[in-house]
């Protein structure tokens, strides 16, 4: 989920449209990846002045399976999300060649 409006923005450099594509893969990736994890959400926050790849906060909602607590799988959510992270040229490039759908 975006509060912004993630069609017809600038794929370079408006981190309303990247962290919103961002922010559903990341979600997806912790679902498909992390057998625990039933349920994902993602927020990330941006700042002003700050390169993309560094945001103010990334917040995740979990719900795992059999009552396992999302602090035992906090390392393998932590390099997940920094692979993500680290997936923000490709996921521009995405953007650019217009085979992402923003909604």
């Amino acid at each position: 989920m975006s509060l912004e409006a993630a069609a017809g923005k600038n794929p370079v450099s408006h981190v309303g449209k990247i962290y919103n594509v961002l922010a559903t893969r990341a979600a997806g990736a912790l679902v498909s990846a992390v057998p625990e994890v039933t349920e994902a959400h993602c927020l990330i926050v941006s700042q002003i002045g700050v390169p993309v790849s560094t945001p103010a906060l990334v917040h995740l909602g979990l719900a795992a399976r059999d009552g396992v607590p999302p602090e035992q799988l906090s390392n393998r959510i932590e390099e997940l999300i920094a692979d993500q992270f680290g997936r923000i040229p490709e996921l521009v490039d995405e953007l650019i060649a217009g085979t992402i759908d923003v909604f």
